[in-house]
């Protein structure tokens, strides 16, 4: 059965080829900060030279708390070497899942969905959210930990809080658990297409 004039999968692919392009040019633009902060950091640093005036804010559940630039050390608009690397292995995690989802999507729309290739691919994605999962949480540390350092303001304390993400986890556990009842379908498929 053709499935390739499938309204929903024209949807689905047009998002994840959308979404894949928007990637690539994200990815580019991130690439291209991060050398300019490697090789040139007093230009992204404009905060430093009083050229730019920034009230950061802290966003918490009900609240945001606006800092007044004299608690500010102009270091803080520099993201240490680590969030880079950490952001770019992140970024690869996520075109990575989305490049396997496209291939996955490629054999939906060419007929031919229950291969043990899809299986393998969806254990991959499952195993890719888990990581995003990870990398999210030693992000969200090590902006925290520099955040914390850079800000002064007597009389308050702060700390670094990190939210462990279970539902990313779960989402990924529940990828990988599909990706096993896909891989057990395809057998099926397999076992059905020799007794035919």
């Amino acid at each position: 059965m053709r499935t390739g004039s499938n309204s929903t999968l024209r949807v689905a692919r047009g998002f994840v080829n959308f979404t894949w392009y928007l990637g690539l040019a994200g990815f580019v633009i991130m690439g291209i900060f991060a050398l300019i902060e490697v090789f040139s950091p007093e230009t992204l640093s404009l905060a430093s030279r009083g050229s730019l005036v920034v009230s950061p804010q802290i966003l918490g559940p009900g609240i945001i708390l606006e800092l007044s630039p004299e608690f500010i050390s102009p270091e803080l608009y520099r993201l240490p070497g680590l969030v880079w690397g950490i952001g770019f292995v992140a970024i690869g995690v996520v075109f990575f899942a989305i490049h396997t989802l496209r291939e996955i999507l490629a054999t939906v729309s060419s007929g031919t969905p229950f291969v043990t290739e899809n299986a393998i691919r969806l254990r991959h994605i499952g195993f890719a959210i888990i990581a995003g999962g990870v990398l999210k949480v030693a992000v969200e540390m090590i902006v925290g930990l520099h955040i914390a350092r850079y800000i002064k303001i007597p009389g308050v304390g702060i700390g670094v809080r990190s939210s462990l993400g279970i539902e990313t986890f779960l989402f990924g556990l529940l990828v990988l658990v599909l990706a096993e009842i896909f891989r057990f379908g395809t057998e099926l498929q397999e076992e059905h297409d020799l007794t035919v």
